[in-house]
């Protein structure tokens, strides 16, 4: 099965690795491994400069390459696009704690025959005021809706996607959890 995971942050990071860069990492080891081969997706502007893990998995920059991704609406609009492109070609996404912008990315995905899975790790909008607030209130509360398979990672998480998508299975994969037991065992 090829997986991808959307991660928009900066990856591979310049040194040691942030709560969600790690967290993204962590699912790109734990899901990689036969019969599965995982891709991280990361946007071109966000490229980091540094290999790791690419015995395990490979990270891909999604976007232009070129002068447009220094125009930051062209960029992201571009990325987007790639990433419909690029994603279709994938049995599985997975879109990590994902901007607004991915909630089409993933109805297109869905009716191109992709499964697209959401990891919800915190509720950025409660930390937010004013437009920004609602702006990403709209994602946490749609992502969870246009996916086949919803991550949370914590029960209060679990319980607060579930009621916004209850038709959808939610899994709570915990943060802080060792990777290897997502590896399938060699009789398996």
């Amino acid at each position: 099965m090829r997986i991808g995971i959307v991660f928009q942050g900066r990856y591979p990071p310049e040194s040691g690795f942030g709560g969600g860069q790690r967290r993204a990492r962590e699912l790109a080891k734990g899901l990689s491994g036969p019969p599965h081969s995982v891709d991280m997706l990361v946007p071109t502007a966000h490229a980091g400069s540094r290999t790791v893990d690419a015995d395990l998995y490979r990270i891909r920059f999604v976007g232009p390459t070129s002068l447009l991704r220094r125009i930051p609406f062209v960029n992201r609009a571009l990325y987007l696009i790639s990433l419909v492109r690029i994603g279709a070609a994938f049995d599985a996404l997975l879109f990590y704690n994902t901007s607004f912008d991915s909630i089409a990315v993933a109805w297109l995905l869905r009716r191109r025959g992709c499964t697209v899975v959401y990891e919800m790790c915190d509720l950025h909008s409660t930390d937010q005021k004013g437009l920004l607030r609602r702006y990403t209130a709209l994602r946490e509360r749609w992502m969870p809706r246009a996916s086949h398979v919803n991550v949370a990672i914590s029960r209060f998480l679990e319980e607060h996607v579930r009621d916004l998508a209850p038709a959808t299975p939610v899994l709570r994969i915990p943060i802080l959890v060792d990777p290897d037991q997502f590896r399938n065992a060699p009789d398996e």
